[in-house]
């Protein structure tokens, strides 16, 4: 297949260097000649992949790259036609469907058999070919029965003749019929997948599309009624739908299948952690998917995933897999969770160099042997396993959180170099000596109650380590039970569902609760340090003013201070779980402390005192942070805004018609703004607002000032061609910029840009500019267009090391110096006449 493919392709290539833009009929066949090596080589490719004795990560490079020699792009539609029992007719992404060719056979052979090429034109007046074929499918299918059938199937193959390029566009038994496609999709979903995926899209103002039991031909059924209407609208609410990238069905016992996720081809995020669901093959063609989460399901085999691979976080705890083969394929994972399974080799993970997250708990693991070159690895959690030797660990040098608890393990002198350890687990098993942990500086936590570490060897530690706490006997629990007041004792039975007296049991639930909320007269937070596993705490509107005792709470992911007396964050200086923290009303300025949160994602700050320098510094290091805090602020912006600055914004960030301050927010983040010039706009005052700008296309307006830009040290690209620009001193201390277009402006000097060493493309064609002299010491500049000008000499930037690309002509250069500059510099690219 290789051989014929590399043929194939050569063919191809060597007829398109000699193809003309003019159609006549000898260019026809020639084209059509073309046509038939593009369909030998799909044949050839669909054989490829549906031979078993081909590895994986040979069809994986088809299904990422090699597709799109032949296909326009990825979101070319192919019609389903792998099961022959399917009554209705699906479209799938061409990579979807090349994907479903290696999932649905054990081994299976495609026969095009051609019966005509037709040269066709479209409404747009250009030219396709129609091609013909009879398929035919003979092979295995998963299930071991014999496939052998045939049907017509027609390809449509566009042609470009300028860039000369024949590309497939569709491949199909029946015409494609995108709206009919989403009505067949919407009307055989489950109730519950509609009410799910339905209840924020509303029809006609007032109707929840949720409620929409069956889309019909001219109108369509609620739950108790009939509706005659124009359905135009609920294809384009299905449309939104189908662009859904998070979704979190957790805990939701209604759902039992995943069918209705193989239209949502942006899906970045899924969580069906606690429900029915059994069977995950509905989503092994989602190409985005990085988070996944199926723990506490009816899941028992992952394999369909093979092809998944740029997932980051992967869950699975107490699921009956026994299999993670396909984790090999994931050279992106970070964090990976896999507790109570039934796997017993690792083996696959080994070459997960990525991962810093690890949950092998209660699996039948005994080898630890394929962590060895996890140097990446911060969590680490193997209890409850049959490992006995943790040498390999010796090498994982950022380990923070290690958990060994309920383990055969004796010895713990491997983990002596581990320098970063914070927290050690080594409950239930046979260690006896703590003396490997006497030179880590930055442990503050050893658990080893139930094991053969004594009380002597407790205390004597304690003594020299004063600042890191040993729990080694149960009866520490208790008494610190004891001195409880009373009021926290009953807040936390309450909460967590035990008795005020608690057994030994209850006192351990206790101590792991996962939640917390506390009441409005709690003043000190001190007994919150033993709940280490608490991963919600909500102290709104109480009267603490300390949280010193947080700073042992790593697996802290929601926090919530609302109205509160807080002032101080840096106990959560350490917390690398944090996601979303509420500050709302506090009396918090600074957010130094949370500069190396790097799973943080949201920051409620509203009627605060934290500025726009605060969040600035925060966001340059760690970008992924949305921090909402000048809603009022903003609305009045968005206020002050006219229809066409709004529309922009509209076209980048989907808006309500009063935007909700996330919204709002998420419109200051924006990195890249491009301006339709069909919008017409005299300023970029609106602009000052987004501080982390990168991007910006307003080409063909009326823009005058550029000095809402001078403050966007982000900013790369800017293209402001068409514009009466005569001023660039607002560009002067953008180091950042890379491409710059000012084509057809009124600018006639470039000093202001002499100090811009970055910048790679630059484009002043149709200007004043007659010196290039500040661009003597652009080193870094790859492409220079100065047609129409009245550039007279090259001297300031013939040298300039990383030149490939000049446009010259239209202007005062004479061409004897531009024959002395190909012959200095043979391999740059000029163009002039």
């Amino acid at each position: 297949m290789r051989k014929i493919s590399l043929l194939i392709l050569i063919l191809l290539s060597s007829f398109f260097s000699k193809a003309q833009y003019t159609l006549t009929d000898k260019d026809i066949e020639e084209y059509e000649v073309q046509v038939q090596q593009m369909v030998l080589y799909l044949e050839e490719t669909l054989n490829f992949i549906g031979d078993p004795s081909v590895p994986a990560n040979e069809k994986d490079i088809i299904f990422k790259d090699s597709y799109n020699k032949v296909f326009r792009d990825e979101e070319v539609q192919v019609e389903d036609d792998l099961d022959d029992n399917r009554g209705i007719a699906i479209n799938k992404d061409v990579q979807a469907y090349l994907k479903d060719v290696d999932f649905f056979f054990d081994n299976v052979t495609f026969n095009f058999d051609i019966q005509s090429i037709t040269p066709q034109i479209n409404d747009l007046g250009e030219t396709f070919f129609k091609v013909s074929m009879i398929r035919t499918i003979a092979g295995k299918n998963i299930t071991g029965d014999t496939v052998n059938n045939s049907k017509n199937r027609y390809l449509e193959i566009n042609l470009d003749p300028y860039k000369k390029e024949l590309k497939i566009v569709s491949l199909y038994t029946t015409k494609p019929n995108k709206n009919e496609e989403l009505r067949n999709w919407w009307n055989s979903m489950d109730k519950s997948w509609k009410e799910y995926l339905g209840h924020d899209y509303y029809i006609f103002d007032t109707i929840s599309i949720s409620r929409v039991g069956q889309i019909l031909d001219n109108g369509f059924t609620l739950i108790d009624d009939t509706i005659t209407a124009n359905i135009a609208p609920i294809y384009e609410t299905l449309k939104l739908i189908t662009k859904t990238t998070d979704i979190d069905i957790s805990n939701n016992q209604d759902i039992t299948n995943l069918n209705p996720l193989t239209e949502l081809t942006d899906l970045y995020s899924l969580n069906c952690s606690n429900t029915k669901i059994a069977d995950i093959s509905p989503i092994r063609n989602l190409n985005e998917i990085k988070s996944l989460n199926i723990s506490n399901t009816n899941v028992t085999d992952i394999s369909n995933l093979k092809y998944a691979n740029i997932i980051q976080n992967f869950e699975a705890n107490n699921t009956s897999i026994s299999d993670i083969s396909i984790i090999a394929f994931y050279k992106d994972l970070t964090n990976l969770s896999i507790s109570n399974t039934n796997i017993n080799d690792i083996t696959p993970i080994a070459g997960c160099n990525n991962l810093t997250s690890l949950n092998l708990s209660h699996t039948k693991i005994d080898n630890l042997g394929a962590l060895r070159k996890l140097d990446k690895l911060h969590n680490l959690n193997i209890g409850g396993t049959n490992v006995s030797d943790i040498e390999p660990l010796s090498s994982l040098i950022n380990l923070h959180f290690l958990n060994i608890d309920s383990t055969n393990v004796s010895d713990l002198s491997p983990l002596s170099n581990l320098s970063k350890l914070n927290e050690i687990n080594c409950s239930n098993t046979k260690v006896a000596s703590l003396d490997a942990l006497n030179n880590m500086m930055y442990l503050n936590k050893i658990y080893c109650d139930n094991s053969l570490v004594t009380k002597e060897v407790a205390d004597a530690y304690r003594k020299n380590k004063s600042n890191v706490l040993v729990i080694n006997e149960t009866r520490a629990l208790e008494l610190w039970w004891e001195e409880l007041p009373s009021f926290w004792k009953t807040l936390l039975s309450s909460q967590n569902n035990t008795s005020i007296k608690p057994t030994k049991e209850e006192l351990h639930s206790i101590i792991n609760m996962r939640s917390l909320k506390l009441n409005d007269i709690i003043q000190d937070i001190e007994p919150i340090s033993r709940l280490t596993n608490l991963e919600n705490l909500d102290m709104s509107n109480s009267m603490i003013d300390d949280l010193t005792p947080l700073y042992a709470l790593h697996n802290l992911k929601s926090l919530n201070l609302q109205n509160t007396k807080i002032s101080d964050l840096t106990p959560l200086a350490n917390n690398n779980e944090l996601r979303v923290i509420n500050i709302e009303g506090s009396k918090v300025t600074s957010l130094q402390a949370l500069h190396e949160s790097k799973n943080l994602t949201k920051i409620l700050a509203d009627n605060t005192d934290i500025t726009n320098e605060e969040v600035y510094e925060l966001r340059k290091k760690q970008r992924q942070v949305t921090v909402i805090y000048q809603t009022e602020t903003l609305r009045l912006w968005w206020g002050n805004l006219t229809s066409s600055w709004k529309d922009i914004f509209n076209n980048h960030i989907r808006c309500n018609l009063n935007p909700t301050s996330e919204q709002l927010q998420a419109i200051i983040d924006l990195e890249e703004i491009e301006i339709d010039h069909s919008l017409t706009i005299q300023t970029l005052e609106p602009l000052t607002q987004l501080m982390f700008l990168k991007k910006l296309i307003a080409n063909n307006n009326q823009i005058q000032d550029l000095s809402p830009l001078e403050d966007k040290v982000y900013l790369e690209v800017l293209s402001l061609s068409g514009n009466p620009i005569d001023n660039l001193a607002p560009l002067r201390n953008l180091k950042a910029l890379k491409e710059i277009n000012l084509e057809n402006t009124t600018i006639s000097d470039l000093v202001f840009l002499s100090d811009l060493k970055n910048v790679k493309v630059l484009n002043i064609t149709g200007t004043y500019v007659k010196n290039l002299k500040p661009l003597a010491e652009f080193n870094a500049l790859e492409d220079l267009t100065i047609v129409n000008t009245g550039v007279r000499s090259l001297v300031h930037i013939e040298n300039l090391p990383s030149l490939k690309h000049l446009k010259v002509y239209k202007t005062k250069i004479k061409s004897k110096h531009i024959e002395l500059l190909k012959t200095k510099r043979p391999e740059l690219n000029v163009v002039y006449y």
